[in-house]
C-alpha cells in the first residue's frame, strides 16, 4: 500500500464484518466478512423475510457468497451471488382449488461498505444490490 493510502486505512487485517441489513423486499439479512491479510475480503450471507402481509412480495429467503476487496483499508467492495427461494402469487387452476407456485433462482450483484470510526469500534455502512433487491446495511469490524 502506498503512503496516500496509509491514512485513510482504519482496519489492519486480518478482520471480521459482521452486519446486519433490511432490503426493498423486506428480506431482513445477516453478513458475514473476513478480510485477509492480503486485503481480499470473502464472506457470506443469509437473510429472510420475518413475516409477509403483502402478495407483491414473493421473495422468501436468500443466500449469498461474496467476494471482494478491502480498497485503502476503508472500503469493501465486491460481488455476491446466490440463490433465492421466492413463492409465487396464489391462483385458480382449471379445478378452482387455490395453487401457489415455489421456487428457487440464481442472483447476482455488488456491494460495498464505508468503514468508519465515529465510535470507539469501526462501523460499516453499505449497500448493496441484486435480483432479489436492494438493500443497506450497519455493522462491526474486529
Amino acid at each position: 500500500m502506498n503512503r496516500e493510502c496509509e491514512s485513510l486505512t482504519i482496519v489492519t487485517p486480518p478482520a471480521f464484518d459482521i452486519s446486519i441489513g433490511l432490503s426493498s423486499t423486506n428480506i431482513m439479512k445477516f453478513d458475514f466478512n473476513y478480510i485477509t491479510q492480503d486485503e481480499i475480503v470473502y464472506g457470506g450471507s443469509f437473510g429472510m423475510r420475518p413475516h409477509s402481509k403483502s402478495p407483491k412480495n414473493s421473495i422468501d429467503g436468500v443466500a449469498d457468497l461474496f467476494l471482494g476487496y478491502n480498497l485503502a483499508g476503508c472500503i469493501i467492495i465486491g460481488v455476491n451471488a446466490g440463490i433465492t427461494h421466492s413463492t409465487g402469487e396464489c391462483y385458480l387452476d382449471s379445478q378452482n382449488c387455490i395453487q401457489s407456485r415455489t421456487g428457487y433462482k440464481g442472483n447476482i450483484g455488488m456491494a460495498m461498505k464505508f468503514i468508519m470510526t465515529y465510535t470507539k469500534i469501526p462501523i460499516t455502512i453499505g449497500a448493496y444490490g441484486n435480483n432479489a433487491g436492494i438493500g443497506m446495511t450497519i455493522g462491526t469490524i474486529f
